[in-house]
């Protein structure tokens, strides 16, 4: 979750930041047309860059939940960023055709 946050404040950062540097740049760079391009760029990017910021932070809240749901007992194991856990014996073996459980034997 603190990492969606931050993301979310990264993307208002970016936004807000952008309305006032976009046109600065474009101004340094082809004067007042640049000027006017660049509060273009930059009033849309006060619009994009949140709604990129949220869609980053819905995101990591999506992965944190989906390791939450996928976890279990035995030891955590890192792959690719979601837990993972090791299996710590042997699946039971389910006898004859109506699948019977029988008592748990290393050997089977």
């Amino acid at each position: 979750v603190e990492s969606a946050v931050a993301k979310l404040v990264q993307g208002v950062v970016e936004g807000v930041t952008g309305v006032v540097q976009a046109p600065i740049r474009g101004a340094e760079k082809k004067g007042v047309e640049g000027f006017a391009k660049g509060i273009g760029k930059g009033l849309l990017g006060l619009l994009v860059k949140p709604v990129i910021g949220i869609s980053d932070a819905a995101t990591d809240v999506m992965i944190g939940v989906k390791g939450s749901v996928e976890g279990g007992a035995g030891t955590p194991q890192r792959r690719r960023g979601v837990h993972r856990h090791q299996q710590l014996r042997p699946q039971r073996p389910l006898y004859g055709r109506d699948r019977v459980v029988q008592p748990y034997q290393l050997a089977d």
